[in-house]
């Protein structure tokens, strides 16, 4: 039992210092990207998530614009829920959507410039 206690001790704050250190590196490679841009058009209404470095975040429900913390937060989660990289794949992206609730997709377009000036570029039509 002793040492079981002990390795708790140990692991449990490297496992949560690793966690949070994963965690923190997509939101430093979101805000290390010139641009990310995801739009849908599910059930015939455009949505959009767009942050332009350094600071600028925005999501647009039809006419409703949001550009605080919660607008920050909502792309934060979507980049590293999507986990965007050179090699992602659109199936990740429409997966990560899903899970967020958007599950009548039908037109996704995500533009990801990095920090190197590299476009990348995501499109999906459902048919």
């Amino acid at each position: 039992m002793r040492r079981f206690f002990i390795c708790n001790l140990f692991v449990l704050p490297m496992l949560l210092i690793s966690l949070y250190a994963g965690s923190s590196a997509y939101a430093e490679s979101l805000r290390n990207s010139m641009l990310f841009k995801v739009t849908i058009i599910e059930n015939g209404k455009e949505i959009e998530w767009e942050y332009e470095n350094p600071n600028e975040y925005e999501v647009e429900f039809g006419n409703q614009v949001l550009k605080n913390e919660k607008a920050k937060r909502q792309i934060e989660a979507l980049f590293n829920k999507a986990a965007i990289s050179k090699t992602t794949h659109i199936n990740a992206i429409i997966h990560a959507l899903n899970e967020e609730g958007y599950e009548q997709i039908e037109r996704l377009d995500v533009r990801w410039i990095t920090a190197e000036d590299e476009l990348y570029t995501w499109v999906w039509n459902k048919r």
